[in-house]
């Protein structure tokens, strides 16, 4: 029974994790994009278009700043050695993925 509730813990906190990301990748980058393209084709007043967009980048700088502790990309380490061959393996202990291509591994952490 116990290594079930350890299984649902460990998922809620992915699950936790993962909307901080999204939140922050919405907010933070997605959100800011949008406004600025749409503000190129916009038919409004020069004075709203200009205010929208520095209202959203200042919100983006805040969302940034109050969520620092999150990290949208994960970090990468790159290995060679000498042999050929393809692969990749998932590891639920660190969160994190191995890609093997010819001659390199490619290591990918989530924290």
């Amino acid at each position: 029974m116990e290594l079930n509730n350890n299984y649902f813990i460990k998922k809620q906190l992915i699950m936790k994790n993962l909307s901080k990301v999204l939140v922050k990748l919405i907010y933070g980058i997605i959100f800011p994009v949008v406004i600025i393209g749409a503000s190129i084709y916009s038919e409004v007043d020069l004075f709203v278009v200009v205010f929208l967009t520095i209202t959203c980048l200042l919100q983006s700088v805040l969302w940034f700043g109050v969520m620092q502790n999150v990290n949208i990309l994960p970090s990468v380490s790159i290995e060679t050695y000498n042999g050929f061959c393809f692969g990749f393996r998932f590891m639920n202990e660190v969160n994190g993925l191995i890609i093997i291509f010819p001659f390199v591994i490619i290591d990918l952490d989530w924290k």
